[in-house]
């Protein structure tokens, strides 16, 4: 997880008690094309953290059930090469986050475990939105036309009200229209 200034500060005694426990990089020589980018990455990497501590868990309980989770090492290296995911790993990777809800559910009664993994800044990444343009957009109103119009698609496709082809149709729609509704003209 990437700490925000707030998050460091009332983690910090706990970080100086344990620093074992936590790893710090200095961001400043990473060659990617934006940090943002690698902050997206380092979010799912620790999202495959928790998976595969998921999968142990089903493991040490005999179970046959597994999360794969290797859409999200694509999805890593999609982020930081910059480049949207096509259709078939779109599918792919919304399925992951179905299956993922359900063990987050079926734990929800004996863990801490976050609900959900929900960082809509890799969806919208990985559905083709560059939020690296900003100042190309007009700031008024985007956060809830996309963020929160985002989340209720989210929703519906994590509680499978929609298909997840349907749903992806419906969030590169919403992409689409943010673009045409903010986007300025550039000469």
């Amino acid at each position: 997880m990437v700490l925000t200034t707030n998050q460091f500060k009332e983690r910090n005694i706990e970080i100086h008690h344990n620093p074992f426990n936590f790893m710090v990089l200095e961001t400043k020589h990473i060659k990617y094309s934006s940090i943002l980018n690698f902050e997206q990455a380092i979010e799912i990497l620790d999202l495959c953290n928790t998976v595969n501590s998921a999968n142990k868990l089903y493991e040490n309980a005999f179970s046959k059930e597994k999360i794969n989770f290797s859409i999200l090492y694509q999805a890593i290296q999609a982020i930081l090469a910059d480049e949207p995911f096509n259709d078939s790993q779109l599918v792919e990777y919304f399925k992951f986050f179905r299956e993922y809800r359900k063990f987050t559910e079926l734990m929800s009664d004996f863990s801490d475990i976050d609900e959900h993994f929900f960082y809509p800044q890799v969806d919208l990444h990985l559905l083709g939105f560059d939020l690296k343009i900003e100042k190309n957009i007009r700031f008024e109103n985007i956060h809830t036309d996309l963020f929160d119009g985002y989340a209720d698609l989210y929703e519906d496709m994590s509680n499978n009200s929609i298909e997840i082809t349907d749903f992806i149709k419906a969030a590169k729609s919403l992409v689409k229209n943010i673009k045409e509704q903010y986007f300025l003209e550039t000469a």
